[in-house]
């Protein structure tokens, strides 16, 4: 069944190997941006060289490009491949439909057929997406690991803010409500 359905990918094989290709050189260019900032410190700064500053930024500059680049494509070729591979899809199911036999037409209902042509073919499109974006998703999910650290701090200073803020609305909450419920009293009487 796998090699049945690779086939549909047909005239699409190009942006089906493009994608993951982009998807590789984004993220290599979003791990060489860190590893230029710690240059930017250790040759620039440190020894106080604004002329390796600015070549460094300038890099990083390209690479943050580059990454962008990178990610538009991935995004481009895998939505091109994918509806590629669902419209190819749809022709060799009407096709394979076409040559049953009224036995066979007779088994199966329009609505089922419909239905197979329409809703598992845009599922399995969107499987093909989806696996592209998890492969996205699972190396900046590694990136964050290499920076536990300073996540791990902001998380504590986001959680900070949001139970300051839960404090106050509690506060208010426990001011407001017996005014609140006596306004009723004084409404009714």
């Amino acid at each position: 069944m796998f090699k049945t359905l690779l086939k549909q990918i047909g005239d699409y094989k190009k942006d089906a190997i493009l994608t993951p290709v982009f998807v590789i050189l984004e993220v290599v260019m979003e791990v060489i941006i860190p590893l230029m900032m710690a240059a930017i410190i250790d040759y620039g700064l440190s020894k106080q060289s604004l002329k390796m500053v600015c070549l460094i930024g300038a890099a990083m500059i390209v690479m943050a490009g580059l990454a962008l680049f990178f990610g538009v494509e991935s995004g481009t070729t895998a939505s091109s491949a994918s509806f590629g591979f669902a419209m190819n899809l749809r022709q060799a199911m009407y096709e394979k439909i076409q040559n049953f036999s009224f036995s066979n037409i007779d088994k199966f209902s329009t609505a089922g057929l419909v239905t197979r042509m329409t809703t598992d073919v845009m599922n399995t499109r969107r499987h093909r997406e989806c696996e592209v974006v998890l492969c996205h998703t699972d190396t900046k999910v590694v990136k964050v690991f290499c920076h536990e650290d300073a996540c791990i701090q902001d998380f504590k200073c986001l959680n900070g803010k949001l139970r300051d803020s839960a404090n106050n609305a509690n506060r208010y909450a426990s001011i407001l409500m017996p005014v609140l419920g006596n306004l009723g009293y004084v409404e009714a009487a």
